[in-house]
């Protein structure tokens, strides 16, 4: 075998693309072929791999694998014709090697199967025959994943008329060897005369297509692990416009795209770099994986970003390597959704029905033509630069999208434009609030667009910093200006009444807003000083005059502005990880709010913020908490809410519920109940909760535990009820025996009443996620529970006994640092312990454990879950003395040992 020699040696410089002699000099018999293949790509791959390593582009590389695949298939069909039918070899006449798929379109990535069809005229020749054997195992012995069909015409014209999965891959296919006349027969007699005759048809069945893959692959350009292939704004979507484009017009490619007139140069550019991009991210995959490996899962972030973005430009530190890649990625998938929507419409525009479609003038420069928002000439946007304003505003009024021809021009004059705006920016500021304050449906379609288009940025430039950035955690579904944007929408949709079923009060505090475009305005502008490491809320507020001037609002509302961008994150800190029935918390929150105004702006900017991060981070818990501190905060504020006021509120509410509960219970009873209550917790958690807790502390006078579980099958949740006398280490215990058996605590209230009893309610998880309906876990807690308090069980036995089996989640997944942080100011009779770590089945076990060796007893405690973070927080007391603890040796000690112990138990759990 010493011909392999020759296979060396055959890559040139990253500009060229590989060369392979189209006839082999000294080749092996036909016998010794497939290891000469198989020492072909090994040679050639790796050359390839090398180039991808040293920045020669996605592209590029793509089309090097097709052409090296493509010389591979010619050399292998030389040798067989030359020995096989010497001397007289029939040559390829009247039979051809067609390329299909990725293959077809020169994207062939470093492990994509090959498709491959063999075309013949009539029956199968031994010819035919023998050079498609050889090809097929050479191919297979070197390693390559096969598709591949044998049709003579007539079988390739009758399943492609019958069959759309044919007729598509049809669309990508490309001559590798053959009969040129068979080829040209093929490709013009007859793809394109099926399309002729069935080009609608087959072009929505191809959307119908795509938006069932869109929804099959996560429905959003911004999923957490995005399929760089399949998933939207993937190389699908590309791959879909150039089908649309080849079913209407017969064009092949992006660039013929541009000659037909369909693209303009520009847009044919950012086609090509964002495709680029997509490719040089799949090859990377490819070569990590070490095969076909599409999906961008968090392990591949890391890698690809430390590879490409460690040395890139530090941003002085301020964003992590796999944000830098990501906010990449997300841009360009962008992008790609936006151009081959262009694409698919300037295809499909003129080709709806009309009825479905209308068409009227406005005024002089704009039109709607078949339901889309046009101008006379985009390019008034520069002589009139208000005329741009003007357009998004008709496209809210008139509820219609804009034309893509315009959207695309906009695009296009953008630099131009946000020179030219200059002299009228003050009038333009205040169209722009005009739509900003809109709250129509139009008007959110609107600001979509004028996010999607770049225009916000012009105006706001302030809103670049977070254009694309990307949150590498659980959490944060949507990069940090798409959630934004989103959350201005859920905004306009509250202010127009469409959430007032779910949320009344919501709806209700939003109309009596005086300026809803100040709320609009800080919603818009929250997170702007994200990206710039700590403290952007603070940066973020610092921007608020200047932005208020310069779209000529009153410079007044310059304070309130930057008031809800610096404390935009206090309302759901406070009811969440406080305790909002502490009189003085409500009355420090008031004070640090100001005004009633200000506080109905916090509380729906709070709503929109969180609903808006991602799926089920608002519920039913949150809205109760929120809705609590919103009208304790506004009680204090307008009536004063002196103490004798407030006893009076809280006797009027005792006696609503011992009036509610005695037509049930002996009224002697119930009045013992609720004086030993010394939170209203109880008392605001509604009459269902309340009627809970007055059984369970009924059971559990004598000293006896009671647990209940009330699954919530909407919610995704069951509520687990624990009522027992007080013990220390109790929530320890309890902790344990619900993370031994997988139960996962999203969040938590505790409650203990005068006479020592407990009362406890979690929302907890199933081990897989759901509400827990297993009986024999709920009987297997309540008899472990028992076991434990009556001591036959050690504490930390049970959970060391079953920590092997417990699923902690994905090792892979971004995971949060633990973060401990202690405030002695929040409260006057406790210390108040903020925890942050990764959400795992066990951390309130741990955390529970720390506070009980450490001498101290959990009073009230709040477990939340967000995303794949948990955010708890608990007020504790020296358990000897009772008394808050302050000391701050012994706080920095109980700070470095939740830290640590924590820091611990998360890594070896994940």
């Amino acid at each position: 075998m010493g011909e392999l020699v020759t296979v060396s040696g055959i890559i040139t410089p990253p500009e060229y693309p590989p060369l392979i002699p189209e006839t082999w000099q000294g080749l092996p018999r036909r016998n010794d072929l497939p290891q000469f293949c198989r020492e072909y790509k090994r040679v050639v791959w790796a050359q390839l791999r090398d180039l991808h390593e040293r920045g020669a582009g996605g592209a590029k590389v793509a089309e090097w694998h097709s052409r090296a695949v493509d010389y591979l298939i010619r050399g292998i069909f030389d040798a067989t014709d030359k020995e096989h039918w010497r001397p007289s070899p029939p040559g390829p006449g009247g039979f051809a090697v067609v390329a299909l798929g990725g293959y077809g379109r020169d994207e062939l990535n470093p492990h994509s199967d090959l498709d491959l069809m063999f075309v013949h005229r009539g029956r199968i020749t031994p010819f035919v025959e023998a050079v498609t054997e050889s090809i097929l195992y050479s191919l297979w012995d070197s390693g390559f994943q096969l598709g591949y069909s044998v049709r003579n015409m007539e079988d390739v014209r009758t399943q492609a008329a019958g069959d759309q999965t044919v007729l598509s891959s049809l669309l990508d296919a490309r001559l590798v060897l053959g009969d040129q006349t068979l080829w040209n027969e093929l490709d013009s007699g007859v793809i394109l005369r099926l399309l002729q005759g069935r080009g609608d048809e087959f072009i929505r069945q191809k959307l119908e297509e795509a938006d069932a893959r869109r929804q099959r692959f996560g429905g959003s350009v911004y999923v957490l692990e995005p399929h760089v292939k399949m998933g939207e704004g993937g190389l699908r979507d590309l791959h879909l416009a150039s089908w649309v484009a080849r079913a209407r017009f017969g064009v092949h490619s992006f660039h013929q795209m541009m000659m037909l007139g369909l693209l303009s140069q520009r847009e044919w550019e950012e086609i090509e770099s964002n495709r680029g991009f997509m490719l040089e991210v799949r090859n990377e995959l490819h070569y990590l994986a070490d095969k076909k490996d599409d999906r961008l899962t968090f392990a591949w972030q890391n890698r690809i970003s430390e590879r490409h973005f460690q040395h890139a430009p530090e941003n002085n530190g301020r964003q992590k390597p796999v944000e830098r890649f990501m906010r990449r990625y997300y841009l360009s998938a962008r992008a790609i959704v936006r151009l081959s929507r262009m694409i698919v419409e300037r295809c499909t525009f003129h080709r709806a029905p009309k009825e479905r479609r209308p068409s009227y003038r406005i005024d002089e420069h704009f039109r709607v033509f078949r339901g889309a928002l046009t101008i006379s000439d985009y390019h008034l946007f520069l002589r009139r630069p208000e005329l741009l304003m003007q357009a998004f505003l008709l496209a809210a009024k008139h509820n219609v999208p804009l034309y893509s021809y315009m959207r695309e021009g906009i695009v296009s004059l953008l630099d131009e434009w946000s020179a030219a705006v200059e002299p009228v920016r003050g009038q333009v500021g205040r169209m722009f609030l005009e739509l900003l304050r809109d709250p129509s449906e139009g008007a959110a379609q609107a600001f979509e667009t004028l996010h999607e288009l770049g225009v916000l940025v012009r105006l706001i430039p302030e809103f670049g910093n977070i254009a694309g950035l990307h949150i590498h955690d659980l959490y944060h579904v949507y990069t940090v200006d798409v959630h934004t944007v989103r959350a201005v929408n859920h905004l306009k949709a509250l202010l127009r009444g469409a959430h007032a079923d779910r949320e009344p009060l919501l709806t209700a505090v939003a109309r009596e807003l005086k300026d809803p475009g100040v709320l609009l305005l800080g919603m818009l502008l929250h997170d702007v000083g994200k990206g710039f490491g700590a403290g952007h809320s603070e940066r973020g507020a610092s921007w608020a005059p200047a932005v208020v001037e310069r779209l000529g609002m009153d410079p007044e509302v310059a304070d309130d502005l930057a008031f809800l961008i610096r404390d935009h994150l206090i309302m759901s800190h406070n009811a969440q990880r406080r305790d909002i029935n502490d009189d003085e918390l409500i009355a420090g929150f008031a004070q640090q709010v100001g005004s009633p105004e200000r506080l109905r702006m916090l509380y729906c900017l709070t709503y929109a913020d969180i609903s808006n991060v991602g799926p089920d981070l608002w519920n039913e818990w949150k809205s109760m908490l929120l809705r609590e501190l919103y009208r304790k905060t506004l009680d204090m504020m307008t009536s004063g809410a002196n103490a004798l006021q407030r006893l009076e509120k809280a006797q009027q509410a005792r006696e609503k519920v011992i009036a509610t509960l005695s037509r049930h219970y002996p009224v002697e009873n119930v009045k013992r109940f609720v004086s030993r209550l010394d939170r209203s917790t109880v008392l605001d958690a509604g009459a269902t909760e309340t009627f809970r807790f007055y059984r369970l502390w009924s059971l559990v006078r004598d000293g006896r535990t009671a647990i209940r579980f009330r699954r919530n099958l909407p919610k995704g949740c069951t509520r687990v009820f624990i009522a027992c006398k007080d013990r220390p280490g109790l929530l320890a215990m309890i902790a344990e025996v619900l993370a031994a058996n997988g139960v996962n605590v999203l969040d938590a209230n505790i409650v203990t009443t005068r006479d020592g009893i407990v009362l406890n309610s979690f929302r907890v998880a199933a081990p897989r996620g759901g509400a827990l309906v297993d009986q024999r876990i709920q009987e297997r807690i309540g008899r472990e529970l028992f076991s434990m308090m009556d001591g036959e069980i050690a504490p930390g036995e049970l959970y060391r006994r079953k920590e092997k089996y417990l699923d902690n989640g994905r090792r892979d997944a971004p995971a949060p640092e633990v973060k401990v942080e202690i405030d002695t100011a929040a409260s006057r009779d406790f210390t108040v312990v903020d925890l942050r770590s990764p959400d795992r089945t066990g951390v309130l076990y741990q955390a529970s454990r720390v506070f009980f060796e450490s001498g101290m007893l959990i009073e009230l405690a709040r477990v939340t879950t967000e995303g794949a973070e948990a955010h708890d927080a608990f007020y504790v007391r020296d358990r000897e003395t009772g008394l808050k603890v302050t000391d701050p040796g012994r706080l920095d000690s109980l700070r470095v040992k939740l830290s640590d112990e924590l820091t611990r138990f998360v890594h070896g759990a994940a």
